[in-house]
């Protein structure tokens, strides 16, 4: 059976991808990335970066959605009678 769930980021890929075909030039466009931005206004350039910040908070929001769905699993060690507690010790990036 296939889910018909949506896609919790088709939304926000969406969105940025109707930004960036509308950023590129009609008359040259570019073959790849490069010259796609190199060939995009300023204007368009933000219009771009601020679609990829929400694609970015839409990854992220769902990443963190997915590690408190993960949190609230028992542990296999748990369930096979083992406590897997360990001190956590935090380290400085």
């Amino acid at each position: 059976m296939t889910s018909t769930a949506p896609n919790p980021l088709a939304a926000a890929t969406a969105g940025f991808d109707a930004v960036w075909h509308g950023a590129l030039d009609a008359i040259r466009a570019g073959s790849n990335v490069a010259e796609q931005l190199e060939n995009m206004n300023g204007e368009a350039l933000f219009r771009v970066l601020d679609e990829l910040g929400a694609v970015q908070h839409a990854v992220e929001v769902l990443a963190a959605r997915v590690t408190g769905a993960i949190a609230l699993r028992p542990s296999p060690r748990a369930a096979m009678g083992r406590s897997s507690a360990r001190p956590v010790t935090p380290t400085l990036v």
